[in-house]
């Protein structure tokens, strides 16, 4: 296992692209396999195959009105054909507030570019107001 520069200027793009608007990097970077599966903060947010990936990750880009204000930091590390990648990015609203989240994306080399087959984004509850510890 090694880390990859080139993974994570893959994910800088995305949250690029993510920012303004622009779908490109689904379309180049989303496998189009079956177990394709990305699950986010809502709890009916569980999309899985890779066209139907794609399709509600281009249509939540162009309705959202929260944006990824910035990557935070990206950490990628490949083995093989596989590669994986850790985000820290920072969601900006309409009224400037913004919220931290969580995101996590799995890579598979196919026919040279490294297409995502698993991505998951998610917002920290503290322990405490999940449990009460």
């Amino acid at each position: 296992m090694e880390r990859s520069d080139e993974l994570i200027d893959v994910v800088l793009a995305a949250f690029e692209d993510f920012l303004s608007q622009d779908t490109s990097w689904i379309d180049r970077h989303t496998s189009r396999h079956e177990g394709v599966l990305v699950i986010g903060t809502d709890p009916n947010e569980w999309i899985d195959g890779g066209d139907q990936v794609a399709e509600n990750a281009k249509q939540e880009i162009q309705e959202s009105t929260a944006r990824f204000s910035s990557p935070g930091e990206v950490e990628a590390f490949v083995e093989g054909s596989v590669g994986w990648a850790s985000a820290r990015p920072v969601w900006t609203l309409e009224d400037g507030g913004e919220i931290p989240a969580r995101w996590t994306g799995v890579f598979h080399l196919e026919d040279g570019e490294w297409k995502m087959v698993q991505g998951h984004v998610s917002v920290g509850v503290p322990n405490e107001d999940l449990f009460g510890e």
